[in-house]
């Protein structure tokens, strides 16, 4: 017997891990030369042997022995073996270059973790030139910097975990991006900003200083999510910078109070001086949300002056604030508002209004008004004064004012349920700190009101629980009375069993705080648990979650509870008293010596089958007594490859008899037969043909899916092969994919050599796919055969078009997708599916000009679709402009100009080609009518239609047209030529109107040009985006407008004012430019500004 025999023998019986220990032991005993005979020999054996030989290796740091190991043929040998420090990096390189995709993919991985940048260096351009771009990206993490920097620009469609490049070259990402924003326009930064959301996201967290640098120069437009989401990484940067990213553009405010800023960013916003977070919250409106989100988050004393300062130029005498608003403001500031609004008649018209404000001031003055609500008629003004009552209490910050007011509520017992709920809704969103023990007997009347009422509600049981479990959620000191009241209620309620609020509780508890509240609560779970009723101690111990392992009297009743009656209360108790790792074992084994049933149990299997095989296979194939016993039937577990990977040939053996065994029963449900096949075919791929071929589609298929997960995808794919061609299609090919990821190239080409062509379609196109995936020796060439088959249907070529795109730079492959593009509709179709984002840089050009090809096409449907697409293209398409402005201007046909349209009006389209529109404007006001329309035809004015779509689109672009004016400047001009169209350049010079020098005389230049014109008057107010105006400045501008003569400069005047004004709270000046327009000489601007109510009764 070999040494090798003789170490598998001595092992074989051993428990995992005391073979592991020995085998190691073994290894490190053994002279240098011993240990590579006994490596060699395990090395050549079975799965089992060659993972201990690799174990050993490892233990011994024999980089020869692992190099070899990467040869092996059992998959699960090579990943170990990939994965160990010592293997050198000649070895990653030979698998790099001839493994399967799953070693290499293991590969790229070892090389992302660094330490062997040498290796990544030299591989990458092989990578890249055998396996593509993908794989390349997946390396490039393992490279030094200078090749990172020089081959990141060609890659970086193919980068699918920036998470890993920014960590180890975060500089080279940010160059990389730098340079990106630098070479496009303005318009097209913003769909680098969407679509980078992985490189943004990982350079927020490793360099967010660069992120905001980048923001600050080169953003456009709103903020992308990534950036909204990790806003307070930017504020961590420098608040005063973010502040001012957000404040550049008015919809980034916006955006702010649309998804209110989380509490880290709440908190480093709170650094902003008074002055600059106050302009911050100005320029959202200020939005109330928003406003009352930062004020929470600021320390009393800068509430009120922040407040004043959001508000800043606006007259607020008329305006009714909510309870939220009113609840952030400091309490002389809160009162004063309060009076204020009493005296408004929109409050005091309103009883409802009046008690809601009444709440607001001081509690001397607020409580009789409150109270006497309390004794109204009306039920639902008695739980509004119940609710305000506990608010304004609370609002006071003092314990003992809470105390009265709760000790005086004597009418609760006796009050209605939906009553009941308001006043315990509104207890319940008391802070705990103002709860003292003075309070606790009117607590607990309320709590047997409650639950005494025949008519309690889950809405007030919900409260009563939230109060409950708030107190004791809070940090009181040992043997607070609160604390113990708390418990008490808890017990009554029955709420022990709500871990949805119970787990949250006890989880904000100060760490260490648990071992307090367990010992207080511990004698009434030890009574609990005599009574044989473990939900609370389940409870507690489901709410501690892990800290539950370190408090042995808590262990100890899980233990008890073990032992329940109740199967159902018995299985949880298991699983929480074997969440402890560190006696997990001792514990599963205890449960099974108590009672053998117990194995059935999944926790305990878990553990014993990892650990304690030979105890598991004891059982297995035996009737089993007890608790969970099997009741007659002989139990077998059902057990997956990869849960025993650490038995031994032997035990795998006998498993895998006790599996044949139970399939030859007659009786077995075919469910369990299913099952149990699949269980077998993972363990045996070579001997379960008769499985594999059974009657029964749900056994046969249950075999043949689970051959992909046998750990031998060389057998497994021979045999699941030949049924891809029949009915078994659909489970044989996911199955023989996972099969061919663990297979080398050079084989896989071999096996899927096959000289006859599966007869179904589904089959044909799964194999073009695996071309492009798992790139076997011959890939291209096989594609290229595929595409030239006579007759092959259409599916087919569309799946191996798609399988080409990496090949494109292939002038063989360029025809093909000049001829797709030509061809069938949905061919054509199939060639539009690629974006440049995702596509290399260097076969950008190439698509562009296919696509603009595709624009040609005799079907409307494809040819729309390619004009939708050259827009995408138009930087590497010298072309685009001719095919869009030739779409757009002919005017003999109808059907694809409005995609033109569309196209070149997108702003990343006609921003980048700056005369398409104005020469499309001008050729089609040129345009003479539509000579001679054929018989039964009606057109209308093609050329104005036209153009009526080029204004409109432009007109609903007015951040845009800002941004970039020249194109619509030069359209408004052609426009404002011709008497005609006046209102349409009207309209275009308005969305021009912005903040800024320009303002002024943009206002005076468009109220002379509709001076005399009142219907382009009314077509260009609305246009006017008065969005982030300054008083002054929005003062000035109107002012100016309303001084030049004739009726469309007054009703332009009006549409200011109406849209300025509001914004101010009618300030006195804007009253009186308000009064001087409805007294304009002329009737219909002095009716349009009778029109614009200041204050609605």
């Amino acid at each position: 017997m070999s040494a090798a025999a003789r170490l598998l023998a001595d092992v074989d019986r051993l428990d995992p891990d005391e073979r592991l220990r020995r085998v190691v032991a073994t290894a490190r005993s053994a002279d240098a030369g011993t240990r590579a005979r006994l490596l060699a020999e395990l090395g050549a054996g079975d799965a089992h042997a060659a993972g201990l030989a690799v174990t050993m290796a490892v233990a011994c740091g024999d980089s020869a022995h692992l190099a070899a190991a990467t040869g092996s043929p059992h998959p699960g040998v090579r990943a170990r073996a990939l994965r160990a420090a010592a293997l050198p990096g000649a070895a990653l390189a030979a698998v790099a270059a001839h493994g399967s995709l799953a070693d290499r993919a293991r590969v790229a991985a070892r090389l992302r973790r660094g330490g062997h940048e040498d290796v990544a260096d030299a591989l990458l351009p092989a990578v890249r030139e055998r396996w593509g771009d993908g794989e390349a990206a997946a390396v490039l993490p393992g490279c030094s910097p200078d090749v990172v920097a020089g081959a990141l620009p060609g890659l970086a469609h193919a980068v699918t975990s920036w998470g890993a490049l920014v960590g180890r070259h975060a500089e080279a990402v940010a160059a990389h991006a730098r340079a990106e924003l630098a070479e496009r326009g303005p318009e097209r930064r913003r769909s680098w900003w969407e679509g980078s959301a992985g490189l943004l996201g990982a350079l927020l967290r490793r360099r967010p200083d660069v992120v905001l640098d980048l923001a600050e120069r080169l953003l456009t437009g709103p903020l992308p999510p990534v950036l909204l989401h990790g806003l307070h990484r930017l504020l961590a940067v420098d608040a005063g910078r973010a502040a001012a990213l957000v404040r550049a553009e008015p919809e980034r405010v916006g955006q702010l109070a649309t998804r209110l800023p989380g509490r880290s960013a709440r908190v480093r916003l709170t650094a902003l001086p008074d002055a600059e977070l106050g302009a911050l919250l100005r320029e959202s409106g200020p939005d109330v949300r928003l406003l009352r989100t930062v004020l929470h988050a600021l320390p009393p004393r800068r509430r009120e002056a922040v407040y004043d300062l959001a508000h800043a130029g606006r007259d607020r005498s008329l305006d009714v604030l909510s309870d939220a608003e009113l609840a952030r403001l400091p309490h002389a500031r809160r009162h004063a508002e309060a009076r204020r609004m009493l005296d408004l008649p929109a409050v005091r018209d309103d009883p409802a209004a009046t008690l809601r404000v009444s709440a607001s001031l001081p509690f001397v003055d607020a409580r009789p008004v409150l109270e006497e609500a309390t004794r109204s008629a009306d039920a639902e003004r008695r739980a509004a004064g119940y609710e305000l009552l506990v608010r304004a209490g609370a609002a006071t910050g003092d314990p003992g004012t809470l105390t009265a007011v709760l000790t005086g509520l004597r009418r609760v017992a006796h009050e209605q349920d939906p009553v009941r709920a308001r006043l315990l809704a509104a207890l319940a969103r008391v802070r705990p700190a103002l709860v003292e023990a003075a309070v606790l007997p009117a607590l607990d009347a309320l709590v047997t009101a409650a639950v005494d009422a025949g008519d309690t509600s889950a809405a007030s049981r919900a409260a009563l629980h939230r109060v409950a479990f708030g107190l004791l959620g809070h940090p009181w000191p040992d043997g607070s009375a609160v604390a113990g009241w708390a418990l008490d209620a808890i017990d009554r309620l029955g709420a022990w069993r709500h871990d949805a609020l119970l787990g949250p509780a006890l989880r904000a508890l100060p760490r260490g705080q648990e071992r307090a509240v367990v010992a207080r609560v511990l004698p009434r779970l030890r009574d609990a648990l005599r009574r044989g009723e473990p939900t609370a101690v389940l409870g507690l111990a489901t709410g501690l979650g892990r800290r539950a392992r370190g408090i042995p009297e808590l262990q100890e009743l899980l233990a008890e509870a073990t032992t329940v009656r109740d199967d159902r209360v018995q299985r949880r108790a298991v699983a929480a008293w074997l969440d402890a790792p560190g006696t997990r074992l001792a514990r599963a084994e205890e449960l099974v010596a108590r009672d053998r049933s117990a194995i059935t149990l999944p926790p305990v299997l878990a553990v014993l089958v990892r650990r304690r095989p030979a105890r598991v296979l004891d059982r297995a194939g035996r009737r089993l007594r007890g608790r969970f016993g099997t009741r007659g039937a002989w139990w077998l577990p059902e057990l997956r490859a990869r849960d025993l990977r650490r038995w031994s040939p032997a035990q795998i053996e006998t498993y895998r008899g006790l599996l044949r065994a139970a399939l030859a029963d007659p009786g077995l449900v075919r469910h369990r037969r299913a099952r149990l096949a699949a269980r077998l075919a993972e363990l045996d791929p070579t001997g379960v043909d008769d499985l594999t071929a059974d009657p029964d589609v749900l056994v046969a298929e249950a075999a043949l899916t689970a051959l992909g997960r046998a750990g031998a995808p060389e057998e497994g794919l021979a045999r699941l092969l030949p049924e891809i061609g029949t009915d078994r299609a659909r489970v044989a090919l996911p199955a023989a994919a996972r099969c061919a990821r663990d297979v080398a190239p050079a084989r896989l080409a071999e096996l899927l050599a096959v000289p006859e062509v599966p007869v179904k379609v589904t089959a044909r196109k799964e194999l073009a796919r695996w071309q492009r995936v798992f790139r076997p020796d011959g890939a291209l060439d096989t594609l290229l055969a595929a595409w030239a088959r006579p007759g092959e249907h259409r599916d087919v070529r569309l799946a191996v078009l798609s399988a080409l795109r990496p090949w494109l730079a292939d002038d063989r492959v360029l025809e093909v997708f000049a001829r797709a593009g030509d061809g069938d509709r949905h061919l054509a179709l199939a060639v539009l599916a690629a974006s440049p984002a995702r596509t290399a840089p260097a076969l950008r050009a190439r698509h562009a000009g296919l696509v603009r090809r595709v624009v040609a096409h005799p079907e409307p449907d494809v040819a729309r679709a390619a004009l939708a697409a050259v827009g995408d293209w138009v930087p590497w398409d010298p072309g685009a402009r001719d095919a869009l402005l030739t779409a757009l201007t002919d005017l003999r046909g109808t059907a694809t100009w409005r995609a033109a349209a569309a196209t070149a009006l997108r702003p990343d389209v006609w921003t980048v080609l700056p005369d398409l529109v104005p020469v499309a404007v001008a050729t089609l006001h040129a345009a003479a009518p539509v000579p001679g329309p054929a018989p039964g035809a009606r057109r209308d004015r093609p050329a104005g239609q036209r153009l009526a779509r080029i204004v409109d689109g432009l007109a609903a672009q007015g951040t845009v047209a800002r941004r970039t004016p020249g194109p619509v400047r030069e359209v408004a001009a052609l426009l404002a030529a011709d008497p005609e169209t006046v209102p349409a350049a009207a309209r275009l010079l308005a969305v021009l109107v912005g903040p800024g020098p320009g303002l002024v005389p943009d206002l005076v230049a468009l109220a002379g040009l509709v001076a005399d014109r009142p219907v382009a008057a009314l077509a260009a107010g609305p246009g006017i985006d008065t969005t982030g105006w300054e008083p002054a400045d929005a003062a000035a501008g109107v002012d100016a407008a309303a001084a030049v003569d004739g009726p469309g400069a007054g009703l332009l005047a009006v549409a200011l004012v109406a849209a300025v004004g509001p914004a101010t709270g009618w300030a006195a000046g804007w009253l009186r430019r308000l009064d001087a327009l409805r007294a304009h000489p002329d009737p219909d601007v002095g009716a349009a500004a009778n029109g614009v109510v200041t204050a609605p009764e």
